[in-house]
């Protein structure tokens, strides 16, 4: 069996997840070994798959690490990190280059010539990004949902976890901290009162955590964790019944892939939609569905079935114009309302077939 060695930086939740599900995949053709640092490393060490230290900035250190394993190796996977690309062709070894969430600029596309096989990891289509991309030969690859690492397993009945981004999140801003702050605590209080016997463990980071340990700080029921170890994190993610999350991706995508039912938490003033319509792609039987609250409404939390029909009533429901808005986004500049549903990958590739697609071409 040959090798392939996965190179794992240091990022969030999310993106650990997503490429543990690649690595599942892959084990069962490939030998793994897994090349990473930090907390990402710690994540990794404690699934089965072997994981050596390496650091990410390091060019000696890499280039030593893929020499030591060279000896039948079918590739090197860089997940966003060109450094595994340029040591990788100096020792003639085949390269594949991964983007994840489709954050990709277009300066990333100088590394193409480094990368015998370069996959974007995507859940748009028809931007002109994408179309880009496909001209020069980059192969599209849609998410796969399943449950992913060993240590998150059964959960407990009786407890709630409650994740909150801090001030770079992808719905607030400083000027929104104490607005946004009074409507976590609204929204914390009122989980509580609808859930008088569960425990609630909240994990914040940045200036949020501050103000909610002023409110919360003496209730025994309620624990406040601040910038943990993405370790940690899953730990208390395993032990958790419901998971709610404000609504950025990876957060999000770690709650489903960790098969949790997930929720999200929506402020008055967030208007996020393209993150919104990318978990619609997730929506089907085989995942936790997605609940949407929202302040504003005829309670403090009104809840939204999944389904693109009910995110298209939930889009209603808001004073914006979603058409004026979308001029502005980033990922996706065309759609609308009218064709939010037409927005997703129809692709069933998988990381195994497009990898094995390169197994018979010439080295760079």
């Amino acid at each position: 069996m040959k090798t392939i060695i996965c190179e794992a930086i240091p990022f969030g939740y999310g993106p650990a997840a997503i490429l543990y599900s690649f690595i599942k995949e892959l084990s069962k053709e490939f030998n793994i070994i897994i090349a990473s640092s930090g907390s990402t490393f710690n994540f990794f060490k404690e699934s089965h798959f072997k994981t050596v230290f390496c650091s990410s900035y390091d060019q000696r250190e890499i280039k030593e690490t893929i020499q030591k394993y060279q000896e039948n190796l079918f590739a090197v996977l860089s997940v966003e990190n060109e450094r595994f690309l340029y040591a990788a062709k100096e020792l003639s070894v085949r390269t594949i280059y991964i983007d994840l969430f489709e954050f990709i600029w277009d300066t990333t596309l100088e590394y193409m010539p480094y990368a015998d096989l370069y996959v974007v990891y995507t859940l748009f289509e028809n931007t002109e990004k994408i179309k880009r991309l496909q001209d020069k030969g980059v192969l599209l690859l849609s998410p796969k949902v399943e449950k992913l690492h060993p240590m998150v397993s059964t959960s407990k009945d009786k407890k709630l976890l409650v994740h909150i981004g801090g001030l770079n999140s992808s719905c607030i801003t400083s000027s929104h901290l104490c607005n946004y702050s009074n409507f976590l605590s609204l929204f914390i209080r009122e989980l509580k009162n609808l859930n008088p016997e569960n425990e609630i463990d909240i994990v914040t980071s940045g200036e949020v955590y501050y103000c909610l340990k002023k409110l919360f700080d003496n209730h025994q029921e309620i624990k406040l964790y601040h910038d943990i170890p993405h370790g940690d994190f899953l730990r208390i993610l395993s032990e958790c019944s419901n998971y709610y999350t404000t609504p950025g991706i990876t957060s999000t995508l770690t709650g489903i892939f960790n098969q949790k039912k997930t929720h999200l938490i929506l402020p008055a003033n967030y208007t996020q939609f393209e993150q919104l319509s990318m978990f619609k792609r997730f929506f089907n039987n085989d995942t936790p569905s997605i609940d949407y609250y929202k302040e504003g409404f005829a309670s403090t939390m009104v809840k939204e079935k999944e389904g693109i029909e009910q995110i298209e009533k939930f889009f209603s429901k808001l004073d914006i114009d979603i058409k004026d808005y979308a001029k502005n986004v980033m990922c996706n500049p065309f759609y609308t309302k009218k064709n939010l549903s037409d927005i997703f990958i129809k692709r069933e590739n998988s990381i195994l077939s497009v990898i094995k697609s390169v197994e018979n071409t010439n080295v760079l």
